[in-house]
């Protein structure tokens, strides 16, 4: 039987209030001889009541309630108790609970026992960090629908073990099975199955749902990139000087914007002639650019386009939007076909602007991206193994060698959903939650 467990849930410090949980076969227990006075506790009521310790001297007045099992977070006996927040009020309940034979609680230890008592699979527990850990609506949104269900790698999984069981009857039974008709009918399987995983297993997707967006803004000297930065964020970030070189290094900066979130990095003017030290925020500048999302090609559209200007618009690929700055001066030249006319003084065309950036780094089918590493890799590796098996099938080689790659692929996704996870991999998973969680 396990022991029961306890620990502080919300975060440590002086606070309004304390929540400590409590999960095992102790609960009503502990909860009796810390309220001595709650003759009948009914499940999924709030209470309030005078907390005691072993000599009966009050510790605190707490609100408190009981879920039973299999009915709880755990699938065991869970109690939270909810006391005035600080140091003394919640250090005093959880030693009282300790002294009642509760033991503190591993980091991730109650998701850990509602994955083991079958409430949540591995990658449900996952999705609780990943929610915890969530930086923007989009992140959050996204963890919740994997709190809810384990998705495209379990109906991955299940079509794969499906298909084995088809290659398994024609090896069993070849005078009553078509093996032409079973290749066909895996090998239409694998097809879904691979779009699945490849859609899924996403690197950029799950970086961009979980971190935001890389959104770079570059140009030549003086055409604005700081200004416009400042202009976006609402606020004063970066240096605006007329005098060019003013940027030496990337600054970056959060951007929350209709429930999403990026980064934008405020780049040195690219130029050729410059200092030392300009240089190298220059080369910076060239290093942030090729590296990002989404590249905002600042230009100054009261004056001719100068060699860096052209060099950067002959160098653009889908990710660049070309924003002509300055459109509230007299016009330098003839505009850049498709640019977009800004003005980070006046703020005119910035909101637009803002709005391309997030609709160029929209993340398509979110339910079934996955924004987890070990889950990405996985998901790869049974995608190669899916291709290996189709590979060979398309090949003529016979069905049950395809069977060798199936199995892998299986118990790879399986790993994922945690049906073939070893206990190792269990104990990484739950190693990086928090305690009380």
């Amino acid at each position: 039987m396990p022991d029961t467990i306890y620990a502080l849930s919300t975060p440590s410090g002086e606070g309004g209030v304390a929540v400590i949980r409590v999960s095992g076969p102790g609960v009503t227990d502990i909860l009796r001889a810390c309220f001595p006075n709650a003759s009948h506790i009914e499940p999924r009521r709030v209470y309030v009541g005078k907390l005691r310790d072993g000599a009966g001297e009050v510790i605190d007045e707490c609100l408190w309630f009981y879920m039973a099992a299999p009915r709880s977070y755990t699938r065991e006996d869970v109690a939270e108790i909810q006391c005035h927040g600080g140091a003394v009020c919640a250090r005093r309940v959880m030693e009282r609970v300790a002294s009642l034979g509760a033991r503190g609680a591993m980091p991730g230890e109650f998701t850990r026992r509602a994955f083991e008592n079958g409430r949540i699979s591995l990658s449900q527990a996952e999705a609780v960090m990943e929610l915890i850990s969530a930086r923007s609506r989009a992140a959050a949104r996204s963890a919740l629908r994997h709190m809810e269900t384990d998705g495209p790698m379990k109906r991955a999984r299940a079509k794969i073990l499906d298909m084995l069981s088809h290659i398994s009857a024609a090896d069993d039974f070849p005078e009553e099975i078509d093996e032409p008709v079973v290749r066909d009918e895996v090998i239409s399987g694998l097809n879904e199955v691979v779009r699945l995983l490849r859609e899924s297993a996403d690197p950029r997707s799950a970086r961009i749902l979980r971190e935001g967006a890389q959104v770079a803004l570059s140009g030549s000297p003086n055409v604005g990139k700081s200004s416009l930065m400042n202009a976006i964020l609402g606020w004063e970030r970066a240096i605006v000087d007329p005098e060019a070189g003013t940027t030496r290094d990337v600054l970056a900066e959060k951007v929350a914007a209709q429930g999403r979130l990026f980064t934008l990095l405020d780049t040195a003017g690219q130029r050729t002639e410059a200092g030392r030290v300009e240089m190298a925020g220059i080369q910076r500048a060239v290093e942030a650019e090729k590296s990002a999302d989404v590249v905002v090609a600042v230009l100054d559209s009261s004056r001719p386009l100068d060699p860096s200007d052209e060099a950067m618009l002959a160098r653009r690929d889908e990710r660049y939007i070309v924003a002509e700055n300055k459109c509230d001066l007299p016009a330098g030249r003839e505009r850049v076909q498709g640019a977009m006319p800004i003005s980070a003084k006046t703020g005119e065309g910035v909101e637009a602007l803002t709005r391309e950036i997030l609709r160029r780094t929209e993340v398509a089918d979110q339910e079934n991206i996955l924004t987890s590493p070990r889950q990405i890799e996985l998901a790869q590796r049974a995608m190669s193994e899916a291709e290996s098996a189709m590979a060979a099938l398309e090949a003529g080689d016979p069905v049950d060698l395809a069977a060798v790659y199936l199995w892998e692929a299986a118990s790879a996704l399986g790993e994922i959903t945690g049906e073939e996870a070893t206990e190792k991999v269990i104990e990484g998973v739950f190693s990086n939650f928090c305690v009380g969680k």
